[in-house]
C-alpha cells in the first residue's frame, strides 16, 4: 500500500509541475507596444469607508515604459476644486527598468475629501498619469 501512496503522491507532483510549465508557456507575450511609451496605473482601491485623520495609506502603482523610467511622483488635491495639487513625493527605480512598482505613502492631516493620483515620466521625456482615487478623511 505505501508503494502505491508513493506513486500517487509522485504522479500528482509531476502532474502539477506540468501544468505549471504549461501555463507559464501560454502566457501573454510581453513586450507589447505601450500607448503612449508609458502608462501607470494605481495598484490600490479607495477605502470604503473614511479614513481617520493622520493614518496612511499606502499607494502602490505599477509604471511600464518602453524606454527605461525616469521617475513617478505622487500627487494629492484636497477639494474643494480650487485647491492645487501638492507633490506628495517623487521617486526614482534604483535602475533602468522599463517596469516599475512602487508604494508611496499618504497621511493626511486635515479632513476633507482627497484625490490621488501618479505622474510617471520615462527617460524619453514622455509622461503618463493614472486614473485618480478618491477618498474621504473624518
Amino acid at each position: 500500500m505505501s508503494s502505491q501512496r508513493a506513486i500517487f503522491v509522485i504522479s500528482s507532483i509531476t502532474l502539477l509541475l506540468l501544468v505549471g510549465v504549461l501555463t507559464a508557456c501560454s502566457s501573454e507575450v510581453t513586450g507589447q507596444a505601450i500607448a503612449g511609451g508609458i502608462q501607470v496605473r494605481l495598484l490600490v482601491q479607495p477605502p470604503t469607508n473614511p479614513l481617520p485623520v493622520g493614518s496612511v495609506l499606502n499607494v502602490r502603482s505599477l509604471t511600464e515604459s518602453e524606454t527605461p523610467i525616469s521617475h513617478i511622483e505622487l500627487y494629492a488635491l484636497q477639494l474643494p476644486s480650487d485647491a492645487q495639487n501638492v507633490l506628495i513625493r517623487a521617486d526614482a527605480p534604483a535602475l533602468a527598468q522599463t517596469n516599475f512598482t512602487a508604494m508611496q505613502r499618504f497621511t493626511p492631516q486635515r479632513a476633507g475629501n482627497y484625490v490621488l493620483r501618479i505622474t510617471a515620466y520615462n527617460q524619453a521625456g514622455q509622461k503618463a498619469e493614472s486614473n485618480p482615487i478618491s477618498f474621504t478623511v473624518e
